[in-house]
Order: structure tokens, then sequence, then C-alpha cells
């Protein structure tokens, strides 16, 4: 695998593009928000980028903790 050096006057764009030229690269991805619209994200912004991992961070915790809560318990047993 090439080895990708990243400088500080590289956007985050810049790296896509090159990703995508080396075909490391194939599919574009998408971010739904809570209101059911699709964004790129190759075209957020990083404060957003940021929040977003807050928001998954946050998920995986609760589902952790339900997790826990529920440990090895079969879901219909809870209607038994």
């Amino acid at each position: 695998m090439e080895r990708v050096t990243i400088t500080s006057k590289a956007t985050l764009e810049d790296l896509v593009k090159e990703m995508k030229r080396r075909g490391l690269l194939q599919e574009v991805k998408y971010w739904e928000t809570r209101g059911g619209n699709k964004i790129d994200i190759t075209q957020m912004s990083d404060e957003h980028l940021v929040n977003t991992v807050r928001y998954l961070k946050r998920r995986a915790a609760l589902e952790d903790m339900y997790a826990e809560a529920m440990g090895s318990m079969d879901p219909m047993d809870y209607y038994d």
C-alpha cells in the first residue's frame, strides 16, 4: 500500500481527491441527519464531523448500557 503524506496545507477535499485517484476510496459515504437529509461526508465541516463523532460515542455508550442492563436475558422473557 502506498504511503500518503498529509501536509498542513492539504484540505480534507484534497485528501479525498487523492484517495479516489489512487483507488483507495471507491464509494461516497453519506451521513443522514435527524431530518432525513443526506450529507456527503466529504462536504461536512470540521465542526460537523466533531459533533458527529460525539453523537456516535454517546450512542455507543447507550447501547453498551442497555446491553449491560439486559445481560444475556432473552427480551421475550421480559413478557413472561
